[in-house]
């Protein structure tokens, strides 16, 4: 079977979709008896496929973002197909929702989230626009659409009217380099590292209003720990009011900013953090949640969109907008070590249900199903 796989994601950024794509080709790759590979991908300036993907076949696309987008949405529009320009296949996977019309060719693309939909205010407005007009005909288009979890499922099913049936839930993958340090190299590592003493609270994600930072920067204001919020992420849409109270709260020694952080590094910093919070409004996944769980660390997190399916019993749950139960929670995990120890071991169980491994595994057998006519 040959596949075409959209990994325009995993060569344009390294985090959210990016990694899940990176993850799932480098999966494909090594798995036993995979499909024939060839990639696709725009590429503006000198971003490059990550070293693990190179020399695979590939289709390069020489467009930005923005213009890429812009052409697959006229394309649906104009009802003008790629089939032409693109290696002949048997199956086209777009990972990043998006996917060109591919006339007889059989397609797969995988939604990670609604947000737009259901949270139009954190969207940029060109960002949501495109959304709005592009998923409507990629999903009536594909053949199968993979949901990230049954939450995603739920609201394509109810907001963008998908026929039940016709959506897969395959949950990502915790990857195996988050898992547990040897106890005290953690602190010293982070310390090292990061000039960081342990006992902090975490928080990993991009700054912007969908993360719900404000509430998180209250409930630690009501909290009065001594070790600082440390937050690992890039500054995002709409970020700059948030960093600039941000940036204040760090002279006075409250926040300590990391901006992005590489991947290698976040096991470390997870292993290091006293507790995770992740008091997001809205999330298809929240791989963080599992990230941290993994690793060992306490989790706090919201109870609502997919981070209750993901955390299951694992992780205490708080209403995102209630930034004093936010505090509580944070409190009693912060001071109670025999909760804190129940939530690290219930974490390391339900982190262990989640694997790349099984996340590519099922994805090949839908490429099967899809191209084989299963």
């Amino acid at each position: 079977m040959k596949a075409l796989l959209d990994i325009s994601a995993a060569v344009q950024q390294g985090a959210g979709v990016g990694r899940y794509t990176r993850e799932l080709a480098e999966g494909l790759l090594s798995l036993s008896g995979r499909p024939d590979l060839t990639f696709l991908y725009n590429r503006h300036g000198a971003a490059r496929p990550p070293v693990s993907l190179a020399g695979v076949p590939s289709r390069v696309v020489p467009l930005g973002n923005k213009q890429y987008r812009l052409a697959l949405l006229l394309s649906h529009l104009l009802g003008v197909s790629w089939d032409r320009w693109l290696p002949q296949c048997d199956l086209f996977h777009g990972p990043d929702v998006i996917a060109p019309p591919m006339g007889h060719t059989p397609t797969v693309i995988t939604v990670h989230d609604l947000s737009f939909l259901r949270y139009p205010q954190f969207h940029r407005p060109l960002n949501r626009w495109n959304l709005r007009w592009i998923t409507p005909y990629v999903v009536r288009r594909a053949a199968a659409v993979i949901a990230d979890s049954q939450s995603t499922r739920r609201d394509l099913v109810e907001l963008v009217g998908t026929a039940p049936h016709k959506v897969h839930v395959i949950f990502p993958g915790v990857a195996s380099s988050y898992h547990v340090l040897p106890a005290g190299e953690a602190g010293v590592r982070v310390r090292h590292r990061f000039g960081l003493d342990g006992g902090y609270i975490l928080f990993v994600g991009t700054i912007e209003p969908r993360k719900n930072l404000e509430t998180l920067i209250e409930a630690c204001r009501q909290l009065s720990w001594p070790a600082p919020l440390v937050i690992a992420g890039r500054a995002g849409w709409r970020a700059q009011r948030l960093s600039r109270r941000l940036q204040a709260l760090e002279e006075d020694g409250r926040v300590r900013l990391l901006g992005y952080v590489p991947d290698d590094d976040l096991p470390l910093l997870y292993n290091a953090a006293k507790v995770f919070a992740y008091p997001s409004w809205y999330e298809g996944f929240g791989l963080p949640v599992l990230e941290a769980m993994a690793c060992g660390t306490p989790v706090v997190t919201s109870n609502v969109s997919s981070l209750p399916e993901v955390a299951g019993q694992a992780a205490l749950l708080v209403h995102p907008g209630d930034a004093g139960a936010l505090a509580e929670a944070l409190a009693r995990v912060l001071r109670d070590e025999t909760l804190a120890a129940d939530l690290r071991t219930r974490g390391l169980a339900r982190a262990q249900a989640f694997s790349w491994q099984r996340t590519v595994r099922e994805t090949a057998a839908l490429y099967r199903q899809i191209a084989g006519g299963e």
